[in-house]
């Protein structure tokens, strides 16, 4: 079966379930025929526990020209194999020709079971390069025995699906998108980090990057704002080039902010950072830091104005990374609330617009008492203000929300809507190894600038929200609110002196 694509590029989805003959038959056999056939029993394709053998089962050739991003997917189950990863593998070869001549390259297949004791089946789906993907592009299972490495198999569910360069991706409820993320060492010079859970090779930076560009792009935001990236100029220009380069023009760029960090240690490597649409928005001022603390909060707490060009308003944000919650009884927390000091007094100074959004994995629930002096400064949780049950990192099958978005009383105003795109987090009952490529959730606000229709506040049902008592006073005919902190702010979301 050939699959042709005649447009420049149409996303394909495509599967091979292979449980039954039929969609077994679509497949093809190279090398010795005895050794894979279709087992009615358990609905999949079979190997025979035969030793000192080797067979391909290859996938149709498939139209893969101009896509954005290819995933491979299929479960699997065997027994009795002692090293199982050297006796199943899979492999990608573009432009396909003959089997004999092609050039394959080898694919990791993350997930195996133990083979001993059960045939349990095994889900994977695996993110490809678009370095392998050419226009005739073929999978394969390779399967070699030996005399005393000879295993049984099963092969199901075989998915291709791929993503096309320069779709809209989602639409936005406002006329600007703001994206937060943790992107979970997210390091360009990774040979530097293998003592960390950074990328190892160039396939595995490959293959995140890849996922990466495939969430942005569906996200579809005019500025991105990251954290737990590599503290040099070059990663961040590398990830706007290869967003461009699958969208095909030139969209995004990176923000300028002179971080360039000799590595030493795994934490003061890291850094905040922001890329932006360059056709609708522009930066202003410079990139600062939120603390002048010597250890990494310099680099990881930052500050940025943005100018949409259309309508020349202007807001401030800020991306941050907390310290985290490490050791028994949390010895993290001191450092968390210098964090939060630290942040609103940078915010206080002249940022050259009254209108703030602050986002950031700041390590904490809104309950948490670095949250609770962000609050009571004037701030407000916009994704809880429009999910309730909103969350954006798993831990021990339970979700939480420790990444926030949190609009001082002139943003909130401006805001649409907010919302967690659920493509990183597993273990809260989604595994999403397809997506994911950080343990934390990408979340996003989206914004009309200039428009202060948006209601503000939770519903008072929300009990994750702490209540913040604040009075209304009127001054010389002028609305004032008062916060039970003693600070004061106008209608502007501005603060006064008493």
């Amino acid at each position: 079966m050939w699959i042709s694509v005649q447009a420049a590029c149409n996303p394909i989805n495509v599967a091979w379930p292979l449980t039954t003959q039929e969609s077994y038959n679509e497949l093809s056999i190279f090398g010795n025929d005895d050794v894979w056939y279709f087992d009615s029993t358990y609905g999949a394709v079979a190997s025979t526990k035969t030793s000192n053998v080797t067979a391909w089962l290859l996938t149709p050739p498939t139209d893969l020209r101009d896509v954005l991003a290819v995933t491979f997917a299929f479960s699997h189950t065997h027994r009795y194999a002692d090293t199982p990863e050297d006796e199943l593998t899979l492999w990608v070869c573009a432009e396909y020709d003959d089997p004999e001549t092609a050039e394959w390259n080898q694919l990791t297949i993350p997930s195996y079971n133990d083979g001993q004791s059960t045939w349990s089946w095994k889900d994977n789906s695996i993110t490809v390069p678009t370095a392998y993907v050419g226009s005739k592009t073929v999978f394969g299972f390779h399967y070699t025995s030996t005399e005393t490495n000879r295993g049984k198999w099963e092969i199901k569910n075989v998915q291709l699906e791929t993503m096309c360069p320069g779709g809209s991706g989602d639409t936005p409820n406002g006329r600007m998108r703001v994206c937060g993320q943790n992107m979970r060492n997210y390091y360009i010079n990774y040979d530097n980090y293998n003592s960390t859970r950074a990328n190892y090779d160039h396939a595995t930076f490959a293959a995140k990057t890849a996922k990466i560009v495939k969430a942005f792009l569906k996200i579809n935001a005019d500025i991105y704002a990251m954290c737990e990236i590599e503290a040099c100029p070059l990663v961040l220009t590398q990830l706007a080039d290869s967003l461009n380069k699958y969208l095909g023009e030139n969209r995004y760029a990176a923000v300028s902010d002179g971080i360039d960090v000799e590595w030493d240690s795994y934490d003061n490597n890291m850094k905040s950072g922001f890329l932006y649409r360059k056709d609708k928005i522009k930066p202003y001022g410079s990139n600062t830091a939120a603390t002048t603390s010597q250890y990494y909060y310099r680099n990881t707490m930052r500050i940025q104005g943005f100018q949409e060009i259309s309508s020349n308003e202007k807001f401030v944000l800020s991306m941050n990374h907390f310290k985290a919650k490490t050791g028994g009884g949390d010895q993290g927390e001191e450092q968390r609330k210098t964090n939060a000091e630290h942040l609103l007094n940078a915010l206080k100074k002249s940022l050259g617009d009254p209108d703030i959004l602050v986002m950031g994995d700041l390590n904490c629930e809104v309950e948490e008492d670095p949250m609770i002096k962000i609050i009571n400064a004037g701030y407000e949780e916009q994704l809880l203000r429009f999910d309730p049950e909103a969350y954006s990192h798993c831990y021990g099958g339970t979700g939480s929300l420790i990444d926030h978005a949190l609009a001082n009383s002139s943003m909130a105003q401006q805001v649409k809507s907010a919302q967690i795109y659920h493509i990183c987090t597993t273990k809260c009952g989604i595994d999403n190894y397809a997506t994911s490529y950080s343990d934390h959730d990408p979340y996003v606000v989206d914004i009309t600038l200039g428009d202060y229709s948006g209601e503000q506040g939770l519903e008072e049902t929300d009990s994750r929200m702490p209540k913040v008592e604040n009075r209304k006073i009127i001054i010389n005919g002028r609305l004032f609110i008062l916060l039970e902190s003693g600070e004061m702010y106008d209608i502007t979301g501005q603060r006064v002196q008493k």
